[in-house]
């Protein structure tokens, strides 16, 4: 969705631009699949590509003819108490993804920023579905006077709350520092998150490991497609992590998932709908499958560790090209000094404080 800065309100101007060719999704996501795995990716460094992810590929039956994710832990409960469970979670999804009249208010306050990014000139594969990789910076910590010096990027001094839609050279909301929610409960999430993060980092196998966007841990959860896969299929971990994952996502993650995806549906809300009914087709078609969070649109995530968080400069390209995805900051840290966001097709360099919110194309 685009928008313009007028008189201080954030004005939609235009449709979404979205591929405007006929497909047939699922020969499309088949194919898709089948070239990525061909291909390989040249960024794979370390080796620990993305085709190694283990996909468990409807082994999971459900308790009750639901999709609900969380059906399984109700496997003691009675008939009765699991539909009653269900219908007060499927009331607590619907509930949560209005727009609410706060969030739209906040929105029209937003001060948008305006960037040269040309979005139509983003290489994407010939099926429109994802990236192509290509040469970029390398190496970690790069030094954010370099940065804007040398390299002649932006530095944008985010405090962390308020929101900013970040727009291409054609005024399209193409990314959005969201902010975070103004009630006090919201810090008392975060610093939850973050000793949750903290002691889950030490019961995983991922713990001492690095991967292939830096020397950190992390652990990717929920559906998967891609690799040359047949069809989507649930993450698969050991026991051991699959247990330390499912209290992840059903604690105080839960709150930044929602904020996240209500953010979504906020900024991006044409995107938003396209993500949601795809995913409501694919839970209606395969029950087995088993996304994270009731009320977000998003079907995976992935939870980095640490102890310090530092990427590759790189490309989620085997994400949608033109969909979105959230990064909320954790930790410890002077946000003046490490931490920032680098956003290279922008040209910007955020600073990126612990709370922050941030959703981006």
């Amino acid at each position: 969705m685009s928008f313009l800065h007028c008189a201080e309100r954030l004005v939609p101007d235009a449709e979404a631009i979205l591929p405007n060719f006929p497909f047939d999704l699922h020969v499309c996501l088949t194919r898709d699949g089948i070239t990525r795995s061909q291909e390989g990716d040249p960024y794979d460094s370390d080796g620990d590509a993305e085709e190694d992810l283990k996909v468990d590929l409807g082994r999971h039956v459900p308790v009750a003819p639901t999709t609900d994710p969380q059906a399984a832990e109700w496997a003691h409960l009675k008939p009765k108490e699991r539909r009653r469970r269900l219908k007060r979670r499927e009331r607590r999804a619907e509930d949560s993804n209005p727009i609410k009249r706060v969030a739209r208010k906040r929105r029209s306050e937003a001060t948008p920023i305006r960037t040269d990014l040309d979005t139509p000139a983003i290489p994407v594969a010939s099926s429109g579905w994802v990236a192509i990789p290509r040469p970029g910076p390398s190496g970690l910590g790069h030094d954010v006077t370099w940065l804007i010096g040398i390299l002649g990027m932006k530095l944008i001094n985010w405090d962390g709350r308020a929101a900013h839609p970040l727009l291409d050279a054609a005024g399209r909301v193409v990314a959005v520092l969201a902010g975070r929610p103004r009630d006090r409960g919201w810090d008392e999430t975060i610093v939850a998150a973050e000793r949750e993060i903290r002691r889950a980092r030490l019961q995983t196998s991922a713990a001492g490991k690095s991967n292939r966007r830096g020397k950190f841990s992390a652990l990717a959860t929920g559906i998967s497609f891609g690799g040359g896969q047949k069809k989507p299929g649930n993450l698969r971990h050991t026991k051991a992590d699959n247990s330390v994952l499912r209290h992840l996502c059903d604690n105080v993650f839960l709150r930044i998932a929602r904020f996240g995806s209500s953010m979504f549906a906020c900024y991006a809300p044409h995107v938003h709908r396209y993500y949601r009914s795809t995913l409501d087709a694919l839970l209606k078609h395969d029950p087995s499958l088993h996304p994270n969070f009731l009320g977000s649109v998003f079907a995976a995530c992935t939870y980095n560790f640490g102890p310090a968080t530092v990427t590759q400069p790189h490309l989620d390209r085997a994400n949608l090209a033109w969909g979105w995805c959230v990064i909320t900051a954790l930790g410890r840290f002077n946000p003046d000094l490490g931490g920032h966001l680098i956003l290279w097709d922008m040209g910007l360099v955020i600073r990126f404080p612990p709370t922050g919110c941030e959703g981006q194309y």
